[in-house]
């Protein structure tokens, strides 16, 4: 209510913005506040106010949730059984130990696919289902990934291509279907057509030339005497003439 007015005028408190949150409501403030459309600029305000501090509420929330992880892992990592055997495994296999926090990059993704037999002295892949699906699908995928090298494939190997992938779908039906599908993983479904249509995967993928990376980063460096618009150019016509180079040095 106002106290300037005889009886005295009500206001809901939300309509007046910040004259709300006063002890004493005068009907001419109010009016020219109302007037000049401030309310609409108080609540806007207040609603970024509001979202800046739920931002900062989930930074929070979010570096707590990842610290309590790294506790667990930790502690888990010091005194459970399970994941000792986990890490050793790792070990065995040369795949780094801190794969575990994140994803596997792709050399370490394929010793995975590629030594999955190694899981299965895990002792949990024995007591517990859903371990065991997981050490077969992954097995799965890597007799999937001996197709997807740098060659050409028969009319047989895409056919047995074909009959692996839908082994790989069926049983994550069966046996993992709350598994969450990826837009990757969906593509599995896919990859047959393209084999059928190129006769080849790994030659229609960045795969082929993954080596190359190592060789464009050692020589990048020769490059720093140009400007960084001329590096990229320098660096294709090096690796042009070495290409020249090792083709004529090859024997008829």
């Amino acid at each position: 209510m106002c106290t300037c007015c005889t009886p005295a005028k009500r206001y809901h408190k939300f309509c007046i913005g910040f004259h709300g949150n006063k002890a004493r409501v005068e009907c001419r403030p109010v009016r020219d506040y109302l007037r000049r459309n401030q309310l609409v600029i108080y609540l806007q305000n207040s609603l970024t106010k509001g979202q800046e501090n739920l931002r900062k509420l989930l930074i929070s929330v979010t570096k707590r949730e990842k610290k309590l992880e790294k506790a667990l892992i930790s502690k888990a990592n010091v005194q459970g059984q399970n994941l000792r055997q986990y890490y050793s495994i790792l070990n065995q296999m040369g795949v780094a130990r801190n794969a575990w926090f994140g994803n596997y990059n792709g050399n370490q993704a394929r010793i995975v696919m590629t030594q999955t037999e190694k899981f299965e002295q895990l002792d949990a892949a024995n007591t517990c289902p859903r371990i065991h699906h997981l050490v077969t699908a992954i097995k799965k995928l890597g007799n999937l990934q001996h197709y997807t090298a740098a060659k050409f494939l028969t009319d047989e190997q895409i056919e047995d291509l074909k009959i692996l992938i839908e082994d790989f779908v069926q049983h994550m039906v069966n046996n993992l279907d709350d598994t969450n599908v990826t837009p990757k993983a969906h593509y599995l479904l896919h990859i047959h057509e393209n084999a059928e249509r190129y006769k080849t995967l790994g030659l229609i993928s960045e795969q082929a030339i993954e080596a190359l990376h190592a060789f464009v980063n050692s020589i990048y460096s020769r490059a720093s005497f140009f400007k960084k618009e001329d590096r990229d150019e320098w660096v294709m016509k090096y690796i042009f003439r070495q290409n020249i180079l090792k083709d004529m040095s090859k024997k008829e």
